[in-house]
């Protein structure tokens, strides 16, 4: 926990950037100068400062028990899973990998409230659209364990958010002096007290449920919220005073955190770790054991680059321009966007085509068409014949010279006209004024669609053109060092 209360102190809380720079995950650093086509961003929208939203229709839950149910998930799940008694605020988020290193899905893993030593009880929550597919990737490796797995029907995922956080917002000795955890000390503290056997009120002679069965605290970005699982329908109940929001206003606020989720943004089995920003989103540990697909994850992490990345984007019309530290969310705009962008091109705009050169003559004159000229004619004062271009050639130029679009990536997902994309940041790198674009739908006449974009920087991503220098100049390093041991063994 006090990791987790360090990891959300950032430079906007007033912490020295030195000092936040040894709190980011892995031991990556913050840049102190950002790229002027990257930066933090802030979303100007109808999303609430507090709010509170179920989660329940998209997200599936798994209650994993048993005397072996941490020794299974510590072998599959990207961070260590503890067998010993739980403490609040002890669930993490991390992610599921096949044996090829590749995400199967994203998952946040609560340590319940009744989870203790000899009987051990976690809850998985992730996507509902891989439901299936991590049931049997963890049926598979089940073997023999004493594990039991079921889904939970008759409880809901809640986040409560609050954009004006503050460190002291997380501490249980704020005695709950702000609006925004009052209704959950009252009711959820109560009981939110894990390991300690306090008296719950009996109806009809059984105990009651206790009404919060697992919380933690999401920091896949500094006071991003808090999740919590309650039985069905007691949400409202529990956190009245917290306003109601609904799912659009919570991926709206992913995005301008820069926080990818689910199958849409992180592809079953296709997207890597590190492309997802896992491991800037403490869904990595790079010291712990051996887990399914960790191999290619700790070899990347010492010895490869991450050339892409996921990040957020704003798309604005030709002729206006974002604000250098704001997103805004624009509602002309995104109505008049096509329904499907999702999987569209992130263009750059940059690169010119190659230009045709031809022999220069003092006696060609582009505004009268010359006539056709022999041999000789051309050899006395005219074009020679060998630099005349093909007539393919020449229609192609009299086209205009229109900056050819080079492919830099794809939006995974997008309300209106904010969004996340996973792009090439090692191509963008290379060009400090480069213009983006996101490729729409081709006009009646086949004419190439485009609006311009930006790409925004989370506070929580490292210099990514730092850090890629530094494995650069390691896998040079490592090719002389090579070299010079290939030339001693031929001496």
């Amino acid at each position: 926990m006090l990791r987790a209360l360090q990891r959300h102190a950032g430079t906007h809380m007033g912490i020295d950037v030195p000092l936040f720079r040894q709190m980011t995950p892995m031991g990556h650093r913050l840049s102190s100068t950002r790229p002027n086509y990257m930066t933090s961003i802030r979303l100007k929208s109808t999303i609430p400062h507090v709010g509170r939203v179920d989660l329940t229709n998209s997200k599936t839950m798994v209650h994993v028990s048993g005397r072996d149910a941490a020794k299974l998930l510590n072998g599959l799940f990207t961070l260590p899973v503890s067998s010993g008694a739980a403490t609040p605020f002890s669930g993490v988020f991390g992610a599921f990998l096949n044996g090829k290193g590749r995400v199967i899905t994203d998952a946040f893993l609560y340590t319940t409230s009744n989870h203790t030593e000899e009987d051990q009880s976690f809850v998985i929550e992730f996507d509902k659209a891989v439901e299936d597919e991590l049931l049997l990737h963890l049926k598979r490796h089940r073997i023999r364990a004493k594990v039991k797995m079921e889904k939970l029907t008759d409880y809901e995922c809640i986040f409560i958010w609050n954009r004006d956080a503050t460190p002291d917002y997380w501490r249980r000795e704020n005695e709950c002096d702000s609006g925004f955890f009052q209704s959950l000390c009252e009711v959820a503290w109560s009981v939110a007290e894990v390991g300690e056997t306090s008296e719950v009120e009996e109806k009809n002679g059984e105990p009651a449920q206790k009404p919060l069965y697992g919380l933690l605290v999401d920091d896949r970005y500094p006071l991003l919220g808090i999740r919590m699982i309650l039985p069905a329908k007691t949400s409202t109940t529990y956190f009245s005073a917290i306003p109601s929001a609904n799912l659009t206003q919570y991926n709206m606020l992913r995005y301008i955190r820069g926080t990818p989720e689910g199958s849409r943004e992180i592809p079953p089995n296709k997207a890597l770790p590190m492309e997802s920003d896992l491991d800037y989103m403490n869904g990595l540990d790079f010291n712990r054991g051996c887990y399914v697909g960790q191999e290619l994850t700790i070899r990347t992490h010492h010895t490869g680059v991450v050339r892409k990345r996921i990040v957020p984007f704003q798309l604005y019309q030709e002729g206006q321009e974002p604000g250098e530290y704001e997103c805004q969310y624009d509602p002309e705009l995104s109505g008049a966007l096509p329904p499907l962008l999702d999987g569209s091109n992130v263009i750059s705009l940059n690169s010119q085509p190659e230009e045709r050169t031809f022999a220069s003559s003092p006696f060609d004159s582009p505004k009268k068409e010359a006539e056709p000229k022999s041999e000789e004619a051309a050899s006395e004062g005219g074009v020679p014949s060998w630099a005349k271009p093909k007539e393919t050639d020449a229609a192609e130029s009299n086209l205009p010279n229109k900056p050819k679009p080079v492919k830099l990536g794809n939006i995974l997902s997008h309300h209106g006209n904010v969004g996340m994309a996973l792009v090439r940041l090692d191509k963008i790198m290379q060009q400090q004024d480069i213009q983006l674009a996101v490729e729409l739908p081709p006009g009646p006449n086949g004419e190439v669609n485009y609006l311009r974009a930006k790409l925004y920087y989370p506070l929580f991503v490292t210099d990514v053109s730092e850090a890629e220098a530094e494995a650069e100049a390691e896998l040079e390093m490592e090719r002389v060092r090579k070299e010079e041991t290939h030339k001693n063994g031929q001496l």
